[in-house]
Order: C-alpha cells, then structure tokens, then sequence
C-alpha cells in the first residue's frame, strides 16, 4: 500500500495504491478518517514526497486536492464508488478523481495525438500561458509572424487585455474560427502541451495529428525545428484561407453520424460536396459549398441522424484547397526537414510517414487536399502495439473518436484540455454523473458523451440484439443515487445511443439531487486550462505512465521546458505567397 502526494499552489497530486479494490478503499476510509480528527495530517500529506510506479495489478486512484474539505470529500467518493461497484474497471469524475483496478500493459505504447481546427476558443490556455514564460513567448513570436503578413496577433484575439462586451467578444470568437488564425492558435497550443508533458516524462512512441495537428506531429517527431514549424504553422493557415476561384463565405464543412456507406453513397450523388475525413466508425465529415450540405444536412437529420456544420471557413482536404496547396507547397519545399526519429502516421495513407525528408515533404503537401483517413490511423496504431492515446490541443474530440473506434478493446485516451469551461451550470452537473445501466445484468459504461440528441455512451457490450431496450438508469451525482428511465438504442447489433431526458428534466433531478441553479450561479466543476491538465497528468499516472506531478515543474526540481526562438521572426525566410 502506498500513497504519493505533492505540494503546489495550483493544488495537491494525491496518488494511492493498494493491492485490491478492497484494500485500496479502506486505505482510503482510514486516511479520510484521520483527516477529519486530526487536521495537522493533511500538512503532512501535503509535504510528503516520492514517486515510483505503481504495480501493474494494484489498484489505483488519483485526485487533486485544493484544501483540506477537497481532501476529505474526494476520499469519500472513492470509498463511496468502492463500496457500490467494486468491479468496475475504470471510472472517472470531474472533480479530478480517477480510478483504474489495474494500470495498461507496460508493453503497450504511447501516442501523442495533436487535434486540429474545430475546438479553438477564446481564452484558451490563459492560465498556462501565465505560469509557463515560454507559452507566452510561442504566442509572441507567432504574433510577430502574423504582423509580417497584415493580420492581427492571434493574442490580441485570445488573450485580450480588457473585459469585452458581448459584441466584442463575439466579434472575436468569429474572427477565431478563420483558419489564418485558428491553426496559428492551435499550433501554438498544441506544442506548448507536449513539451510539458515531455518535461514530466513522456516518451511517445507514436504520433499523429488531425488535419493541421499533422504538424506538431511532426514536430513532436523531431521532424521540424521550432522556428521552422512555427513558420509553417503560419503559412499552412494563411495559405488554407486563399480563394480556389470561390468565395471562402460559401464553403463550409459537416460531421454526420449515422451509417457511413449510406453517408457515402449518398455524397456520390450530390456535385460539389466530398467526404473530407472518416473519423470513426460511425462519423464522417463533408466538405464543399453551403447549400448543397444543407440540404444533405436536413436528409441526414430526417434519417434520425446527427448532421452539423462545424465551425471552420473553409471546405478543408478537398480540391476546393488546390490553390492553398499549391501556396503551401512552395514554402514547405524550401524548409529544412530531419527524417522523423519515431512514426508519425499520416493523414493521407494511414501508415507512417516515410524517413526521406523530400518524401516527408510532398505528402504533408498532398495532405491538404485529400481526405483524412483518422479511423485507419488509429486502428493501425493499435495494430502496431499502441494503448494509451494522449490528446494534445483544446477540448477533446480525438479522444471520443478514439473511444469510438477502439470500443472495448483495452486501451486508455485521455485529453489535456478538456475545454468544458463554456458548459452551462445544468449540462456540467449531467455530465459529471457516473451512468450504469441496468437490463437483466448490470452493464458498466466506461464514459458518457452527452450532446443534444441525447447520451451518447462508450464501453458497452454489442450482443444485446437490435432495437429499442429499455432500461433503469442508476444516476450517481456526488454521492446520491437516483432511478431514471431511458432506452438504449442498438443498430445492427452495435450500441447506437441512448434517450434520456430533456433538459427539464434535468433540472427537476438536480433539485432532487440537492442542486439548485437558480441559488448556484457559478459553472459546476468549471476548471482553467491549468487545474485541466493538472488532472489529466493524474489520470496518465493512475493510467500507468511514468510521469511526475504537473507542480513538480514549479519546485526548481525539473528543468522548465521551453522553444528554441529568435527574438523576432526572421522575414527574409517568409514566401512571398504568404505576405
């Protein structure tokens, strides 16, 4: 039995281990005991240090703690969920609470997965950019590049400097979905988060990237020296917001889910529109013009599918991009490459890229324009001995897609930026909740994706059939419990969805369930940029990777990462295509 703590002013990594479930909650029981008769033994919790790894078979949970109260109230969850499922997996809860009966297979590896356009949002990484310099310094020196060109500073989008009124801020927003400033925005995020993680003690075996996070995946790869990849970061979205002979206004992009060779066939038969990315089994997206996905948009909710237009300008990796390609190419054939020193596997063909540098080149140009084959890519990876998916960018969409493709295969993904701050007081208590379904055996569900069509749920069995099951719904929120009904929703004997319950029904449980929004104003759970990634180094650690607490970067004891930047862009370098 074991038990590791750090001390930090963003807040207390408590790691605890025992050699079963059993052993591990009554660890917890009597630490949480002893917090609450003597309160001189969470000083001394705070001040214990150590870390080693965990044994494989132990069981394992991880919190972050900001107080004493947090402490206790986190302990109490534990044994709580302890007690009422002690055959659970794996289970998770907003607070920062994270549980494994086990940790991954050692031999399994991991990747780094960079996300692309799609999660951006203002104020994104604020709170880190303000504890790490060399954050600050990144978003600087892409400030400097955007100038060069006209464009404003993506900080002065992000990170403004005053309140804004609800126009300015929605002027901003708007401004922040035009990929000349949303891949510069990402491309800087992205990077900032691995070379933390790096600082910690990551070792990615792997590594792949989601349209534009294609380029950190090569940077990450040590295909691309900092300054060059800031650089092409930058033209990559300026030349991405070039017109092909149309308006940038009338082309969009659509992620339908629903039957993919239906989606498919239909999409043959429309002028156009493309499939632009098959991003799970289920999900794909289109690129073209406006008004022939709307229409595709109103067939696809009429079959009972979820069809919406993403927030991006443009209608990306189809030959609508031809000219932005053809601006790209000419600055990435003038940059200096290093063959990748671990597989980064590409977009275009779902294998890894090939170690000739000039390879390496024309396919990161073809990239643009051809469609992005991510279920592949995830599906090889595991293949090739892949178990733990690391999310660097805002919000977390790969890591759902990568639970929707992998299914219950054994692996772990977690995101570093979960992004949930904009969730409104009632959405965040609903998904804070643990769900387990009931039919004539309890049914675990790993994780729970909840969006307007309903709960959308992953870690399920598929042998219950076809059609509508109904089922009781045991709904867990800090500690209660209350019944529900709800029908879970198969389709060709794989779990498709399940309807709950709209939103006031949402509020008449909550005030059952003691919570009152009208009297709590304040977001539930609502986290920086910084508590997020504090709490998915716990949940990497819990998960078995070798990593130190996110505080151990501020104790002097680890080297602070950084980039390797000039003081100002050096313009001599830039293409004229890009000016």
């Amino acid at each position: 039995m074991r038990s590791i703590e750090k001390e930090s002013t963003m807040g207390t990594s408590v790691i605890l281990s025992a050699a079963s479930p059993s052993q591990l909650r009554f660890h917890c029981d009597t630490l949480r005991s002893e917090l609450e008769s003597d309160h001189a033994v969470y000083s001394r919790l705070k001040t214990r240090d150590g870390h080693s790894p965990i044994p494989l078979q132990s069981a394992r949970a991880g919190f972050v703690s900001e107080s004493l109260e947090d402490a206790v109230e986190s302990l109490r969850l534990i044994t709580d969920f302890l007690t009422t499922g002690p055959s659970v997996r794996r289970w998770e809860h907003p607070r920062g609470i994270f549980y494994r009966q086990t940790g991954l297979d050692p031999k399994g590896k991991t990747v780094a997965l960079f996300s692309g356009q799609g999660g951006q949002y203002t104020d994104m990484g604020s709170a880190l950019r303000n504890l790490f310099p060399f954050i600050k310094q990144g978003y600087g020196h892409m400030d400097n590049l955007l100038e060069e060109i006209g464009l404003t500073p993506i900080s002065n989008i992000l990170f403004p400097d005053r309140p804004l009124s609800k126009e300015e801020m929605l002027l901003s927003e708007n401004t922040l979905t035009r990929t000349e400033y949303t891949q510069p925005a990402i491309g800087v995020f992205n990077p900032s988060l691995y070379r933390i993680l790096e600082r910690l003690g990551l070792e990615a075996a792997m590594a792949a990237g989601l349209s534009c996070g294609e380029l950190p995946a090569l940077w990450a790869a040590g295909a691309l020296s900092d300054e060059h990849y800031f650089d092409l970061v930058r033209c990559r979205g300026h030349a991405m917001s070039q017109s092909n002979g149309t308006s940038m206004e009338e082309e969009a992009m659509m992620a339908v889910t629903g039957d993919v060779e239906e989606i498919t066939a239909k999409v043959e038969t429309v002028g156009d529109v493309f499939v632009e990315a098959w991003n799970s089994r289920d999900q794909v997206v289109l690129a073209g013009l406006k008004k022939p996905l709307q229409k595709l948009q109103y067939i696809f909710q009429d079959r009972g599918w979820a069809a919406y237009i993403l927030s991006v300008t443009g209608a990306f990796h189809s030959p609508f991009m031809e000219n932005g390609r053809q601006i790209f190419a000419e600055h990435v054939r003038a940059t200096p490459f290093s063959p990748p020193n671990i597989p980064v596997y590409s977009n275009v063909t779902a294998a890894p890229y090939p170690e000739d540098p000039h390879a390496v080149k024309e396919m990161l140009i073809e990239q643009v324009v051809r469609p992005v084959r991510f279920k592949e890519q995830i599906e090889n990876m595991y293949k090739a001995g892949s178990s733990c998916f690391i999310e660097f960018g805002p919000k977390n969409i790969i890591t759902s897609l990568v639970g929707s493709i992998l299914g219950d295969k054994p692996h772990g993904a977690v995101a570093l930026n979960s992004g949930n701050r904009r969730r409104s007081n009632v959405h965040g208590c609903i998904q804070s909740c643990t769900l387990l379904f009931a039919g004539h055996a309890p049914i675990h569900c790993d994780s729970v994706n909840i969006c307007q069509g309903g709960v959308g749920l992953k870690g399920l069995p598929e042998t219950l059939g076809d059609g509508l099951k109904e089922v009781a719904i045991l709904f867990h929120l800090n500690g209660h419990q209350e019944p529900l009904e709800g029908q879970m929703v198969w389709r060709q004997g794989r779990f498709a969805g399940v309807k709950l319950f709209r939103r006031e029904k949402q509020r008449r449980l909550l005030k059952r369930l003691g919570y009152d929004e009208e009297s709590n104003p304040k977001p539930v759970f609502a986290k920086d940029s910084c508590r997020q990634l504090q709490d998915a180094v716990v949940n990497l650690i819990v998960t078995g990777l070798p990593l130190k607490p996110l505080e151990s970067l501020l104790d002097g004891k680890i080297e602070s990462p950084g980039f390797s930047l000039p003081e100002k862009t050096i313009s001599s370098k830039v293409s004229v295509h890009c000016r």
